[in-house]
């Protein structure tokens, strides 16, 4: 088993103990009230089912969201960003709860007169509804503990907390209830509290890990970030959708069955809500890959990314077949199990489940495909299929085979609007002809046992003798030495007694290559002379980060290198915020400037940003303009702010082009040599690239405010032309044929390329 697969059934252990603990919380509420009071508080449960879901619905919303973003952070090294997160996250978990109670507590009183049920069921909704607004709370706050535990590698610790929860919700409930062991006979409402302290003893046995989550990795650092707020929640809409939608789903059935057939169909409606809840075990899959998955992805790890989902869709396969055939086998146990006694309700209540429990095929591999979509960051397939899954087609259907065949219709429709819907969302891509990956830049990936020395070995030699492929000799023995040194000291670290799993991904980058190591190990750092490293533990395993450049082209691993076109319209705003930390207010552009230009032409400019904060500390675009404005530029009647996008040129046809070199920014902080040179060395391998295609630079020229910029023009042989009007100094060179000065490898092979074409 690969060391994805088998973190990954331990992800799912947890996550399915979990699942089921929430499972029983909600089914057991409704048992007790059905069994201690009878079949009219039974109904008042699922009377209240839309609440729950809709309650739900923004607690998954908040916590799912948070915990992805956080995630993506980690495996970016931006652990200050994490903490921050996390810390918002906590703050904002705690508002929504406060604002989910002031909502029940005013509007529960119009949504009980719209249900329009009977009086008792009605009056047993509104006493289990006194303490509920303080469950909303506790929930909120909970779940989010919760998933930055998990996330961050706690499983156990949260199994232990809803293992807490089950039990002091069964007990206290119970006792609450029907006044057991000398605590005051609160009927409903001593249910409802009973929940609520389940929460409360739930939350701390999660204190041990948040006490001591900064030697993990967890952190609470509170900061208010709007906008990462709103991502976390466009990425996590998806997933928490699904209890939006049901929750409206449900809503419409129980409004469909009271109107047409009555309060008396309630129960029966119960078993079979309950039988869709069971739908929730396939989302252990889901919160299952959530950890590995964003990891991956952050990591730009696709080829990890697919093994992991399709060894998920097995799994998740196997467990819909498992709960289908035991659900048809013995519906009578969920009719027991909620208390309905009328032998009349029980038949009815069984032939429903098994007519709906045919269906769940369908909703676990809506579950399944609704996280990867999400986990991807592809919010609106996610969405959509959830909408139309759980609700849209399921609601249509509904009302179109309630006419044809009464109740059974209905029990029909619920179980094959999801069915239907992901029919079309597989069938429908696969009718497209996909374009194969011709990048030849896929993350290469390896399992290994790290405390057999011969299967260490093995992975070693295949790392060698792959990397040739994508990077020079000199690189790939570096790789493989540092490999060789990070194996041992994980044996070493963790004994030998000590089966430790391990893997490796190789990332070709524009810069060079990234090597990462993850084990099942111990945590610590590993160092290796003469290598940018970075320590940083995710989804609760070790990992180390190693960075190579190719010979005499140093990049930092701390930074990533991006296309400018890349790069977001709110991250523009650092690099407006750059131009003022080095030059005066007459040469600042609007961040909409800089967006604008940087999507003008796709080879105009790449950006620095920093892994650990995400912050972007430097750029330089290169932009081809007309003759005219070149002109201008060189008589030193031009100024950057001046340029807009259609002074710009596209290559878009073979030809020759002037080039306007409009700087080269790093903030002071970060300032090095080789984030200059990576930017500049990326830039001009666009360069060698676009000769290929019939596309050349004859001159360049720049504007030069600094004098490092000065120095800069002379490092690469640009001569000086003239003084501007607004204190600058303008300096150009000769590209074709090659008069610029060959001072790196990048230089050098656009100096090949350019006299190959004379």
């Amino acid at each position: 088993m690969t060391f994805a697969n088998r973190k990954f059934i331990g992800l799912l252990g947890a996550a399915t103990v979990v699942i089921v603990a929430e499972y029983v919380l909600v089914l057991s509420d409704s048992v007790i009230a059905g069994r201690m009071i009878g079949e009219e508080a039974l109904g008042a449960m699922n009377l209240l089912m839309p609440v729950f879901m809709l309650v739900s619905f923004f607690t998954w919303l908040l916590a799912v969201g948070t915990s992805i973003v956080y995630s993506d952070a980690m495996a970016r090294t931006q652990q200050k960003r994490a903490a921050n997160l996390a810390g918002q996250g906590l703050a904002a978990s705690f508002l929504l709860g406060l604002a989910l109670c002031a909502g029940i507590f005013v509007l529960k009183g119009l949504y009980l007169d719209f249900m329009a049920s009977d009086a008792a069921t009605t009056a047993y909704a509104a006493d289990y509804l006194r303490w509920y607004p303080v469950v909303a709370v506790l929930e909120a706050v909970d779940l989010l503990l919760l998933y930055l535990v998990y996330t961050d590698g706690g499983e156990l610790c949260c199994m232990a907390s809803y293992c807490s929860q089950v039990v002091v919700n069964l007990g206290l409930s119970y006792c609450l209830c029907a006044g057991k062991l000398g605590l005051p006979e609160l009927g409903m409402g001593g249910i409802a509290l009973g929940t609520a302290i389940a929460y409360v003893s739930g939350m701390v046995m999660l204190l041990p890990r948040l006490l001591r989550g900064g030697k993990c990795g967890l952190r609470f650092a509170p900061k208010f970030m709007p906008r990462d707020l709103a991502r976390s929640l466009k990425l996590s809409f998806g997933d928490a959708s699904s209890g939006l939608f049901q929750a409206l789903l449900f809503f419409v059935t129980t409004k469909y069955l009271i109107r047409v057939w009555g309060s008396d169909v309630l129960p029966i409606a119960t078993v079979v809500f309950f039988v869709i809840r069971l739908s929730l075990f396939f989302n252990g899959v889901g919160i299952a890959l959530q950890p590995m998955e964003t990891v991956y992805h952050g990591e730009g790890n696709t080829t990890a990314i697919n093994r992991l989902v399709r060894f998920a869709a097995c799994i998740s396969v196997c467990e819909g077949l498992f709960l289908t055939v035991a659900v048809f086998i013995g519906p009578e146990l969920l009719a027991d199990m909620v208390g309905i006694d009328d032998p009349s309700l029980v038949a009815k209540a069984c032939h429903a489940a098994r007519l709906t429990v045919t269906g769940l095929a369908g909703y676990a591999l809506t579950y399944m495909l609704n996280s990867h979509y999400q986990y991807v960051g592809r919010p609106d397939r996610s969405v959509g299929l959830t909408a139309l899954a759980f609700f849209v087609v399921p609601a249509a259907m509904l009302l179109a085979f309630g006419r044809m065949s009464a109740m059974n219709g209905v029990w029909i429709a619920l179980a094959a609007g999801p069915s239907a819907t992901v029919a079309a969302f597989l069938i429908v891509p696969a009718l497209r002809r996909s374009k194969p990956s011709a990048t030849g830049r896929e993350t290469m990936v390896w399992s290994v046992v790290a405390s057999d020395p011969a299967s260490c070995a093995r992975t070693v030699a295949q790392v060698r003798a792959a990397i040739p492929r994508i990077a020079a000799a000199e690189t790939a023995a570096q790789v493989a030495d540092t490999l060789a040194h990070a194996l041992q000291r994980i044996r070493e670290r963790n004994g030998r007694s000590r089966c430790i799993q391990a893997e490796v991904s190789v990332k070709p980058e524009r810069n060079g290559i990234r090597l990462i190591v993850r084990d099942d190990g111990a945590h610590f750092a590993i160092d290796v002379p003469d290598c940018s490293a970075l320590h940083l533990p995710a989804a609760g395993f070790n990992r180390n980060i190693f960075g190579f450049a190719p010979p005499n082209d140093q990049f930092d691993v701390r930074y990533e290198l991006l296309r400018g076109s890349e790069v977001s319209a709110e991250e523009i705003k650092d690099v407006a915020l750059l131009d003022g930390s080095n030059f005066d207010d007459i040469y600042h552009s609007t961040p909409e400037q800089n967006y604008a230009l940087f999507r003008t032409n796709r080879e105009s400019g790449f950006v620095v940003r920093e892994r650990e904060t995400g912050r972007i500390v430097g750029y330089t675009m290169l932009l081809p303009v007309d003759d005219a404005t070149y002109l201008k530029i060189r008589r030193g009647a031009f100024l950057d702010t001046e340029l807009t996008p259609d002074l710009v040129r596209k290559y878009d046809a073979p030809g020759i082009y002037h080039l306007y070199f409009t700087g080269v920014v790093v903030h002071p902080k970060h300032r090095s040599a080789r984030i200059v040179l990576a930017m500049i060395d990326a830039m001009i391998d666009d360069f060698v690239e676009l000769s290929k295609h019939g596309i050349f630079i004859d001159r360049m020229i720049a504007d030069v405010v600094t004098l490092d910029g000065r120095k800069f023009c002379r490092f690469f042989g640009l001569d000086k032309v003239c003084e501007s009007g607004h204190n600058s100094t303008i300096y150009e060179v000769t590209v074709l044929p090659p008069r610029f000065r060959v001072t790196t490898p990048s230089t050098r092979r656009l100096e090949a390329a350019y006299t190959a074409a004379q």
